[in-house]
């Protein structure tokens, strides 16, 4: 364990290549976090390939011109980033070919380009993170995405992910995407839940809040998505289930280019400029459609489902519901339904039911 008193600052000459397993990096004693600044360009500050069960917690990291805060690299397995601070170099987290790593907690901010780049990387969890002011390459009113193309988090070539409980912030900037998972095969067993993402800008180069290449079978449930934004949700993803989720003020809502059906389950959509579904074959129920203007469906494909409610006269599938939703005070973010409004109790009962055990010792 090399740990560093609280309360302290160090100006780094060089960087931290870790060679073994077991290595713990934190701080010691109290007050704020001990802050190391590096004021290089040609390092990762916390640079390691190979050695497994590496923690590193409680550290603020500032790196205005360096590479990263943190890059695993060779065949580890396991470790941890928690509690951390990660400001200014070009990238926040850097991951390749690393096996069950837990990143929690940490602060990612003015960053050059993703905040976090996970590749073939398997069993990673990425939960309670902040990462805001990333792709800082883009500079108003515009700049094309080939000179600015960083993320919140990119995943590549990743299967077996669970990010929940992450502040995804990319309002400072336009091009690309909140959270995107990109692989050249098919990806399986991804979760992204209980997340807040907002961005990107909406400046004509495309983009959207989440981007899903081919997979499976992957879950996307109560999230909140806020604009501005392009887009919600682009993905190509077979038998992707969207359920549960807020999606508020983004230009478009979900676009589906898929062979299989995408399923929208029991999500609320409201005060989007654009289409609200767009291509492909879709299965709605029991979604909220609060929109006066705009289109429902762009696209070529087959809509079904049943029970939805919309806030204009134009609907969607079997049974609908054409209405005020009346929400508590939407422009205040309660989209809670009051009293009286035409959804309550009008969804069909859709079989969502378990346990979630999180956080326990025994």
């Amino acid at each position: 364990a090399y740990l560093i008193r609280r309360g302290t600052s160090q100006v780094l000459a060089d960087n931290f290549e870790l060679g073994a397993s077991g290595v713990t990096i934190g701080a010691y004693g109290a007050g704020d976090r001990p802050q190391l600044e590096y004021f290089g360009d040609n390092h990762a500050i916390f640079n390691w390939s190979g050695p497994d069960g590496v923690t590193i917690r409680d550290i603020h990291v500032s790196a205005p011109d360096g590479t990263s805060c943190y890059r695993f690299g060779g065949e580890g397995v396991g470790g941890l980033i928690d509690n951390n601070v990660c400001d200014g170099p070009m990238w926040g987290i850097r991951m390749f070919g690393y096996t069950g790593l837990l990143i929690v907690y940490n602060e990612i901010m003015n960053i050059g380009d993703d905040g976090m780049f996970i590749q073939a990387h398997d069993g990673i969890e990425i939960a309670h993170n902040h990462v805001h002011h990333v792709n800082d390459e883009w500079v108003e009113p515009y700049t094309s995405e080939e000179d600015a193309s960083g993320d919140a988090v990119q995943l590549s070539d990743v299967n077996a992910w669970h990010v929940h409980h992450n502040l995804l912030d990319r309002t400072n900037s336009g091009n690309k995407f909140c959270f995107i998972s990109n692989n050249s095969v098919l990806q399986d067993d991804g979760i992204f839940e209980h997340n807040r993402t907002m961005g990107p800008k909406t400046t004509g180069d495309g983009g959207a809040s989440l981007y899903f290449a081919n997979g499976e079978g992957l879950v996307i449930r109560h999230n909140v998505i806020e604009g501005p934004s392009p887009g919600a949700l682009y993905h190509h993803s077979d038998n992707l289930l969207f359920h549960g989720n807020l999606v508020t003020g983004t230009h478009g809502g979900v676009t589906c280019l898929t062979d299989t059906p995408c399923t929208l389950e029991n999500n609320t959509f409201h005060d989007l400029e654009s289409y609200l579904i767009s291509s492909g074959d879709m299965v709605l129920n029991n979604n909220v459609f609060s929109l006066t203007d705009g289109t429902l469906f762009s696209g070529g494909g087959d809509v079904s489902g049943s029970n939805n409610l919309f806030a204009s006269g134009s609907t969607l599938g079997t049974d609908p519901i054409v209405g005020d939703p009346l929400f508590v005070d939407a422009p205040g973010g309660d989209f809670t339904l009051q009293a009286g409004s035409p959804a309550e109790d009008a969804g069909l009962d859709l079989g969502y039911t378990g346990l979630l055990i999180v956080y326990n010792e025994i």
